[in-house]
Formats: structure tokens, C-alpha cells, sequence
């Protein structure tokens, strides 16, 4: 947009800076995005896709409940911003 002279968007300029292990969870997020039903009303990531993927990498059990929430926490923002659900976790 900028080599068109188009100005970005405030979404683009407020992007937050990532911390270290952030793009595990996009990456995560971005695979079992994968998963999910597809068709006209879309609805959340399966849980046996991200318990699958917890097992994949054998996630330990500390991780695995951060993964969950911030895996469902994605998800929901996602499906806000979608207009599928409400948004709640």
C-alpha cells in the first residue's frame, strides 16, 4: 500500500510486537485453523484437533493448558470478527 502511496491501516500500525514463542501459537493456530467444520456457518476449532495437536508435539501439561486457552482465545476473536459467535471463551 505504501508503494501506491495508499496510507496502512490503523490495524497494521498498532500491531503488537510478538514475544518470544508467539509464533508457536500462530503457527498452531493457522494449522488447526485447518480443522474446522467448513460450509456456511463455521463454527469453532474441534477440540480433538488441538488435543491431537497437543499430543503431536507431546506438549507437557503446563503448556498444554496455556495452549488450550490461547488456542480458544484466537479462535474466539477469529469467529468474532467473522460474525459466526459471540466471542465468548
Amino acid at each position: 500500500m505504501e508503494e501506491r502511496g495508499q496510507d496502512l491501516p490503523d490495524w497494521f500500525k498498532d500491531k503488537p510486537e510478538l514475544a518470544l514463542g508467539d509464533e508457536f501459537y500462530l503457527s498452531a493456530f493457522s494449522e488447526l485453523n485447518t480443522c474446522r467444520q467448513s460450509g456456511w456457518d463455521r463454527g469453532p476449532i474441534p477440540w480433538t484437533a488441538i488435543v491431537a495437536f497437543m499430543d503431536q508435539y507431546e506438549l507437557e501439561y503446563d503448556l498444554r493448558v496455556t495452549f488450550l486457552r490461547v488456542i480458544r482465545a484466537l479462535d474466539s476473536v477469529l469467529l468474532k470478527r467473522k460474525g459466526n459467535i459471540s466471542g465468548d471463551i
